[in-house]
């Protein structure tokens, strides 16, 4: 078995992928085993771990995925190999997030169009785009194999998947990066330790998703982040700021507020930190739907919705009824619902709203994913 992510310098030893890799690794298989990166720091991190591992651009990776019997990946699988590569290998996708913004032939976002499912979309837009997705369809089948399957954690991405993939062979088995929020050892790296997170009374994190463009909104003002830094100084609370692999929001002020860390290149795997933190500061990222299976307060932040939906990209469910929320639509909102979590977060009305968003996107809660999977595979018997 072939395993990979994403591609490039920004991502890394991550996602379900690595999940499945390091269960094998675990359970003495070995021999079944080969990580591949073109990203040489990741390359020389899993050599130094004694993992197998191959790069990318070379004849040991060529060999390895001519052999294969399976390429596992959370992304385009040609971020792990080539696309006209020649093999008896099966591909199996576990996709990086469940899908909350448009992925794959749905997101229109760089055409500026409707989006064909869209009940406002005009009829010649949604013939346009229907034929645009066929012929997507058509290209995808001649560049790459079909996905010998693909996995999904609930029925609600089994639905997108099954569409944007063009395949009825998705099956519901469970993320196996969440299988971590049920086993804290199944982490490579102690970033309580390293963080020295210990030292605080609550470590609050910040991660945002991507924009397809820059909205020219900024997350936070100056004068936003002196007060929020008081306030995290005076309780003795952390916040964790964690940009997108593809975005890392370099300009934003908090990072010369007090009690704020920008950790965007100090942490790989971001479910490795999950772990650490108590309350979740997001807005448009698939991160929601992995933390609450922790059961701990999110603070959804959509402080340019609006300009985000118009210029980006859209979404698949109407995001201020289908997330729990508590929503925070300006700098003022935020600050009050971070000091106010401990009382909002156990309301009855948030705390079945939350229940019901869990079971919704993630319809096992065992941290036995990755069993599940290799079992579907014929791995483990």
């Amino acid at each position: 078995m072939v395993f990979g992510s994403m591609s490039g310098w920004s991502t890394g030893f991550n996602n379900s992928s690595k999940s499945l890799f390091l269960f094998l690794l675990a359970n003495r298989h070995r021999e079944l085993v080969t990580w591949v990166t073109d990203n040489p720091r990741d390359y020389l991190l899993l050599i130094i771990r004694g993992y197998p591992v191959a790069y990318k651009y070379s004849p040991r990776c060529f060999w390895k995925v001519l052999r294969a019997e399976f390429l596992v990946t959370t992304d385009d699988p040609e971020h792990m190999t080539y696309s006209d590569i020649p093999g008896r290998f099966k591909i199996v996708q576990l996709w990086h997030g469940t899908p909350l913004k448009w992925i794959g032939s749905d997101d229109k976002s760089n055409r500026k169009i409707n989006h064909p499912f869209t009940s406002g979309a005009s009829l010649a837009t949604k013939v346009h785009d229907i034929a645009w997705a066929k012929v997507h369809h058509h290209l995808l089948k001649t560049r790459l194999r079909p996905y010998f399957l693909t996995v999904a954690s609930s029925r609600e991405d089994q639905k997108v998947f099954r569409r944007v993939f063009y395949s009825r062979k998705v099956e519901i088995l469970g993320s196996p990066r969440n299988d971590i929020f049920f086993n804290s050892s199944l982490a490579t790296e102690d970033y309580g330790r390293k963080l020295e997170l210990g030292a605080f009374s609550k470590v609050l994190l910040y991660a945002p998703t991507f924009r397809d463009r820059p909205t020219g909104i900024e997350p936070f003002s100056e004068d936003f982040s002196l007060a929020l830094g008081d306030y995290l100084v005076k309780n003795n609370y952390l916040l964790l700021v964690k940009g997108h692999p593809t975005t890392y929001y370099r300009k934003m002020h908090l990072k010369v507020a007090n009690n704020v860390v920008d950790v965007s290149d100090l942490v790989s795997d971001i479910q490795e930190l999950l772990i650490h933190v108590d309350v979740l500061i997001t807005d448009y990222s698939s991160v929601a739907f992995d933390f609450a299976l922790t059961d701990k307060p999110i603070i959804f932040y959509p402080y340019d919705y609006e300009n985000y939906i118009k210029n980006c990209r859209g979404l698949y469910f109407d995001y201020f009824h289908d997330l729990p929320g508590p929503f925070a639509r300006n700098e003022a909102d935020l600050l009050e619902l971070i000091r106010t979590a401990a009382d909002w977060s156990v309301a009855k009305d948030y705390v079945e709203r939350y229940r019901s968003f869990k079971k919704r996107f993630n319809e096992f809660e065992d941290g036995l994913s990755s069993e599940r999977v290799l079992r579907r595979l014929g791995i483990l018997s």
